[in-house]
């Protein structure tokens, strides 16, 4: 459909990884996350008990927490591009996906900053209505953050799918702004360019 190709975007966020061990402080066990949801035989066990603690309704902020529920920090290095096609013109409008990277200090000579460790903001992904005071600590989204008592009806009231978002702080110390405010800034370009296709018409002269 033609009408879900212009506007919008979409985020890919890589929330934490499920390793295969689990980290304790008597070493590595099994990890029964990574067990739940690993096919075997073609089908995942899901194992509902294992499952429901990612259910918590908070945001899973430490790395002891996101341990104790077999997540680990996410490692990155997602990838991915897009491509529109249009097949009465022929033509395809694609490109690739901005990655994000923790850095842990600024560019170095080359040009390039050291990896650093981000913040894990694990959210889970199920409807539910968030705590006001859980919404404004971690999303600056101008929709989510009106008061509920002070402007009802303005704003709209966050699930916890919504969360985390990019706005959503991953450096120690920051807030929602800050965050939106370092993205903004990375992202920020100097000139942009755009594409278009000419289409043929007819030319009709009147007489005169």
């Amino acid at each position: 459909m033609n009408a879900l190709t212009r506007e919008g975007y979409f985020e890919v966020y890589n929330m934490a990884d499920v390793p295969a061990q689990s980290k304790g402080p008597f070493g590595s066990a099994p990890n029964p996350l990574y067990t739940a949801i690993k096919h075997k035989a073609g089908v995942a066990p899901c194992t509902a008990d294992v499952l429901d603690v990612l259910k918590s309704v908070q945001v899973l902020t430490t790395a002891s927490d996101a341990l104790a529920v077999g997540l680990d920090s996410p490692t990155g290095k997602l990838m991915g591009s897009w491509a529109v096609l249009n097949t009465e013109q022929i033509a395809v409008y694609g490109g690739a996906q901005t990655a994000v990277l923790a850095a842990a200090a600024p560019l170095g000579v080359n040009g390039v900053a050291p990896e650093g460790a981000g913040l894990i903001n694990y959210s889970p992904q199920m409807t539910g209505d968030v705590p006001y005071q859980t919404v404004v600590n971690f999303t600056s989204d101008p929709l989510l953050i009106v008061p509920p008592n002070q402007f009802p009806g303005l704003g709209i009231i966050a699930q916890w799918w919504d969360l985390p978002d990019l706005s959503t702080p991953y450096i120690a110390g920051d807030d929602p702004q800050d965050q939106a405010e370092r993205l903004s800034n990375a992202l920020a370009k100097e000139f942009i360019m755009n594409d278009y296709v000419a289409t043929a018409r007819a030319l009709v002269e009147w007489p005169g």
